[in-house]
């Protein structure tokens, strides 16, 4: 694994900057750590190797081959200072990107690659649909994916953690890949309801989906903007007001809008409160924790 200094902090959190280690992990790592997802493929793997090899002939006397060896790959842990028993993990890691059935059951290091560190940008969000786009609007990204392997199964999820992870795209990725054609419109490709706002990240190449994402913790983002759609009309209505403030006729206009009139705007658009409720609802988590410990 990669040592990374402390300039990371300057664009993320310290919990982002773990996510870019993992993101950055050598091949070999992810090989690893993609191994202890497939303890029932260990079976498979072994009957096509010569278990001396890998100084593991010994170890194997100690289980049933009718329990697939399932405890055996947590008995590997001394990789780090086992040279053997790490070559077997990473060669079982590369059999079993080789033979899972399904995308998904990579880990989120195996799909993502490139990384970069990003600083304060817009960023769009496909929300699922209008409750969900709603809350954000009020309250913020409070929900996201906490579990780094899972991070690149994006649709039809639902969240329950919080401080957790969420997907978003550039101003210039939306353009290219935040949209798809079906009938005779332009619909959003991961969601039902668009929201823009600011916040650092890191940019990733998604092989699965063929696109460019920033992936952002649900800590970062403000001046949180939600995007209308009524038919053929993209529209944002004001915060004071409820009026709507600018009409377009596709997403991609509605954005270079917002981009180039945000500041004129700020009032309409954003709320002076927002950071206000992000206070209110952190004190209450505190407050929360304490009672449950009886702090």
């Amino acid at each position: 694994m990669k040592n990374y200094n402390n300039y990371l902090y300057e664009y993320l959190n310290k919990e982002s900057s773990q996510l870019f280690k993992y993101l950055n992990a050598s091949q070999d790592d992810k090989y690893i750590n993609l191994s202890f997802n497939f303890p029932y493929l260990l079976q498979d793997f072994i009957d096509t190797i010569e278990p001396s090899d890998y100084d593991i002939d010994k170890l194997l006397e100690q289980y049933d081959k009718d329990d697939d060896f399932f405890e055996l790959i947590y008995d590997l842990d001394d990789y780090d200072t086992n040279a053997k028993h790490k070559e077997f993990l990473i060669n079982f890691g590369e059999y079993c990107y080789d033979n899972i059935n399904n995308w998904s059951e990579l880990t989120a290091n195996m799909v993502f690659h490139n990384p970069e560190k990003t600083k304060i940008q817009w960023l769009l969000y496909e929300a699922k649909d209008i409750y969900e786009a709603n809350h954000i609007y009020l309250e913020g990204f409070e929900y996201g994916e906490e579990n780094f392997d899972e991070l690149h199964i994006r649709d039809n999820k639902s969240f329950e953690t919080e401080d957790g992870y969420n997907i978003g795209y550039n101003v210039w990725d939306f353009n290219r890949y935040g949209l798809e054609y079906i009938g005779y419109s332009y619909e959003l490709k991961h969601g039902k309801e668009l929201l823009m706002f600011k916040s650092s990240g890191i940019h990733v190449y998604d092989n699965v989906y063929d696109e460019e994402i920033t992936i952002f913790s649900n800590k970062d983002p403000y001046d949180i903007i939600l995007l209308k759609k009524d038919n053929d009309k993209y529209y944002i209505e004001s915060r004071l007001t409820g009026n709507s403030i600018v009409n377009k006729d596709s997403y991609e206009e509605l954005i270079k809008w917002v981009v180039n009139n945000f500041d004129q705007y700020r009032k309409h658009l954003v709320s002076d409160t927002f950071d206000k409720l992000k206070a209110k609802r952190k004190k209450r988590k505190i407050k929360e924790k304490a009672n449950k410990f009886n702090l």
